[in-house]
């Protein structure tokens, strides 16, 4: 800068003016859910090298480096609104759109109860809890693809013994497999047949 008095000009001044820009408005993105143990990863839609990013969660403040946070183990703890702010030298974005994240708790480990053992042609039954909107997968001998909390099998056979187990499903999260519960079908009783001799 110089300033002109009758023509005199003043001497030089100098000065350095420095020029942020203010970054995008990030938007968060996630899966739909997660289930309790899973890890989370959020995503931001904007990524500065160099910047700063200071994530709100349901557990405080968390600033990173990078365009992502990721939770391992996750819990119920970590169920809630996230959002973002991106920093860089002395200017932020504005505040992301609050994502909500859920949690959701995985069914308890099922506990199988089975009648066995039982006789050649009896029926064999096993069941486990029954959870309002649960699904069922049976692994075993004979039982593929069912669904429903009870597994009942008439007219047992010898081949149909052995282990069974079962893995519960609610809201898309699924418990640890169960205990293998074992299946014993005793032999059918050879009736004898009493002949006499004349």
């Amino acid at each position: 800068l110089v300033i002109y008095n009758d023509n005199c000009p003043s001497e030089p001044f100098t000065t350095d003016v420095k020029f942020s820009i203010i970054p995008d408005q990030p938007a968060l993105s996630a899966d739909p859910f997660y289930c309790v143990g899973d890890s989370i990863t959020i995503t931001s839609s904007v990524a500065i090298p160099g910047a700063d990013y200071i994530w709100n969660t349901p557990l405080g403040i968390n600033i990173t480096q990078n365009p992502f946070i990721k939770i391992l183990n996750s819990s119920t703890i970590h169920k809630g609104g996230y959002s973002l702010i991106i920093a860089t030298d002395e200017c932020g974005s504005n505040t992301s759109s609050t994502l909500e994240i859920d949690v959701r708790r995985k069914p308890q480990k099922a506990i199988i109860n089975t009648n066995s053992p039982v006789c050649d042609g009896d029926t064999i039954i096993m069941n486990t809890n029954l959870l309002l909107g649960a699904q069922y997968q049976w692994s075993g001998q004979q039982v593929s693809g069912q669904n429903n909390h009870q597994i009942i099998i008439p007219n047992a056979r010898k081949e149909q013994s052995g282990q069974y187990q079962v893995v519960i499903t609610v809201d898309g999260c699924t418990s640890e497999i169960s205990d293998a519960a074992n299946i014993v079908v005793k032999d059918s009783i050879i009736i004898p047949v009493f002949t006499t001799s004349a």
